[in-house]
């Protein structure tokens, strides 16, 4: 993951994930090692911006999930030569998407972790994330795939934004190395910020912009860099000031980055927890922790804090993704100019790791249905999305 992106969103500062990371902290475990999770603690600000996006949802055009699907504008294929795209329902990027330097895709979600029928609005679907390299400034965009039909996937981007406290827009300039999609909340990954919370009912129909450039509220029209579907940020779970418990760490200021990463993250319906990791380029025994899911896909609370419920080291480095089903925890990590591999791990144990013939693999999702572990590829004319062969139950 390019960690030099942008780390605050324009209008909106976002706090780190957890407390600083404890001085002398021990040696990369041999195998995945459960370590103490009470660390970890977040501020519950779920909903922070709501009453400025109820404000906007009064006068701008609201759409559904099943609205963007079925307006979906391009499409996917499958058989491309890139390994994993070639796999059972696997699908690479058309239109450009696939060769693109200017977006590159990190996050994936899909509507098995939305809902436990496996759909949406009636539609089984996968959401990814990019954020922009160079270009317009345009932050960061997630892409819904109607797969319905595997073979010919569509698909359509939208465009995340900032609510400001002045009644506009701004765009969302994070990394978005991971997304979950649980209830009716799509959580974004933002290293050193957390996660940010979007609310998906609650999706703008944006208004066409010649400029491309362009992110402003226009009497009942919301431009947003010509995308047709925005989605306002409404709010975030973030840590603790190290410096004032009052406020959130990077509130104000850059914030510290001696802290645990928020690089991915993924669901797991079974132990009912959202799971994040953290990247790092070169040292092994970085961290996954699990978080409680509430009924409604929002994080439990209480006292305005949600506290961990369990925190493990991991034996292996560039970890770029992962997800749990259980006691059992998958991941996978990059190798700098080489082909990626997977992990297999359960506490104790030395994990099993094998190769997946593709440079950039990054975030993760399981499917309890097919009992397969899915990822995708971020690098240009090598993107792919798929189940990985051998990884589930």
């Amino acid at each position: 993951m390019r960690l030099r992106t942008a780390l605050i969103a324009a209008g909106v500062a976002v706090a780190t994930a957890a407390v600083s990371t404890p001085a002398g902290q021990a040696a990369a475990p041999d195998s995945l090692e459960a370590i103490s999770a009470e660390p970890f603690a977040l501020n519950d600000q779920h909903d922070a911006y709501a009453d400025r996006v109820r404000a906007l949802d009064e006068k701008l055009p609201n759409a559904k999930v099943g609205d963007v699907l079925a307006d979906a504008n391009r499409t996917g294929g499958q058989g491309c030569s890139y390994p994993g795209s070639s796999e059972a329902e696997g699908f690479c990027w058309g239109q450009g998407d696939d060769s693109t330097e200017g977006w590159i895709p990190q996050g994936l979600t899909a509507s098995w972790d939305a809902d436990p029928s496996g759909k949406v609005d009636g539609h089984r679907a996968l959401v990814t994330s990019w954020y922009e390299k160079g270009g317009a400034d345009r932050g960061v965009r997630v892409t819904f795939v109607n797969h319905d039909d595997p073979k010919k996937p569509k698909y359509r981007h939208a465009i995340l934004v900032a609510p400001t406290a002045d009644g506009g827009i701004a765009p969302v300039k994070t990394h978005a190395g991971g997304i979950a999609w649980v209830g009716n909340n799509l959580y974004v990954a933002d290293t050193w910020g957390g996660l940010r919370v979007f609310d998906l009912r609650h999706i703008w129909k944006g208004a066409a912009d010649p400029t491309h450039e362009a992110f402003k509220i226009d009497g009942d029209k919301v431009l947003a860099a010509d995308y047709r579907y925005v989605i306002p940020q409404v709010g975030r779970y973030c840590a603790p000031s190290p410096t004032d418990a009052s406020k959130c760490n990077g509130d104000g200021g850059s914030p510290s980055k001696d802290v645990l990463r928020t690089s991915f993250i993924g669901v797991d319906r079974q132990s009912g927890k959202l799971v994040t990791g953290e990247f790092h380029d070169t040292d092994a025994g970085k961290r996954l922790v699990r978080w409680p899911l509430a009924a409604d896909g929002s994080l439990k609370a209480e006292g305005g804090k949600v506290r961990a419920a369990e925190a493990y080291q991991v034996p292996h480095a560039r970890m770029q993704g992962g997800v749990s089903v259980g006691d059992t925890f998958y991941t996978t990590s990059s190798e700098n100019g080489g082909p990626g591999a997977w992990h297999r791990m359960r506490v104790g144990e030395k994990p099993a790791t094998k190769g997946l013939g593709i440079q950039g693999p990054e975030d993760m999702t399981y499917d309890p249905a097919s009992k397969r572990v899915w990822t995708l590829s971020e690098h240009a004319n090598k993107r792919a999305v798929f189940p990985i062969p051998g990884a589930g139950g």
